[in-house]
């Protein structure tokens, strides 16, 4: 009843702030507190565990390390696995580097083979735009012995594939060019990644061992499509249009020269496996384009 006279008023809102000016105080110094002691035990936390986990990867290292140098030393060394891959397109290719690169970080010994009858890589999905385009040629066509084979210790070797015996698991080869007797490849590992021909044999000329014939054999097909008069596409997917709207906008023509480019399907509507919408503009486009 006293506070509550007119004159007590101002004093008891005076006493009322300082109370909560201490409290606020007492919270800011605790927070700070807090805060003061977390950082440096966070720190300490997370460098001990950085540190700790950086020792033990190092000692198993070294560990490791001594363990193989003992075997090799004793002559305890298992022999090297050997892979042998047959085929020198996307999968052999890929699949010959990846095992290689991972043996050689696992400490595992193998010996990685590639077996291809030609000498090169090449970009399959751009065979048809090198055969209407002839610059593009050299951008689809890579020497084996100028991949990250060589690098990764993939030996390449040139030959044709004659015969696989599973039960001696070996692989008899001739090389490319010679008549001498089959040669002779052991495997622990046998991958077959030759692929298969394509269905029209002027495609991919099987002849072609080396990039100049292979060159040679895309340049012949290239003179061939220029002075031809009318050219029949079959198939109507998306190879069949890709390539006949190079045909009708990138092959030159020669000046008074026509051509007539015609594509044949079976499919009710251009590209089949894409809406119909995109079968349409597909279709207006070609039209447009002759």
């Amino acid at each position: 009843a006293v506070f509550h006279e007119p004159m007590c008023r101002p004093l008891w809102s005076l006493v009322t702030s300082v109370g909560i000016a201490l409290q606020w105080c007492l919270v800011v110094v605790w927070q700070l507190g807090t805060l003061l002691l977390w950082v440096p035990w966070s720190i300490f936390y997370w460098g001990y565990l950085f540190w700790s986990r950086l020792v033990v990867s190092g000692f198993l290292t070294v560990v490791g390390t001594c363990w193989r140098l003992q075997r090799w030393v004793c002559g305890e060394q298992r022999p090297p696995v050997q892979v042998v891959v047959v085929g020198g397109g996307f999968a052999g290719t890929v699949a010959a580097r990846s095992i290689a690169e991972t043996a050689l970080l696992r400490g595992i010994p193998a010996r990685v083979t590639l077996i291809d009858m030609k000498t090169f890589f090449e970009y399959t999905p751009a065979v048809l735009r090198a055969m209407v385009d002839p610059k593009e040629v050299s951008s689809i066509l890579l020497p084996l012995s100028d991949t990250a084979l060589r690098q990764s210790g993939v030996t390449v070797l040139q030959g044709r594939v004659c015969s696989v015996d599973p039960e001696v698991q070996a692989v008899q080869y001739q090389s490319c060019g010679s008549k001498d007797k089959a040669l002779v490849a052991p495997y622990d590992v046998l991958l077959l990644t030759h692929g298969t021909p394509y269905a029209a044999p002027r495609i991919r000329d099987w002849r072609s061992l080396t990039v100049s014939q292979r060159e040679d054999a895309l340049a012949a097909e290239h003179s061939l499509l220029r002075r031809a008069e009318c050219i029949v596409v079959a198939g109507g997917g998306a190879t069949g249009v890709e390539l006949a709207a190079d045909l009708a906008t990138v092959l030159p023509k020669d000046r008074g020269h026509s051509r007539r480019v015609c594509l044949v399907t079976s499919s009710p509507r251009l590209l089949a496996c894409l809406p119909p919408a995109a079968s349409t503009y597909a279709e207006h486009w070609l039209r447009r384009h002759g």
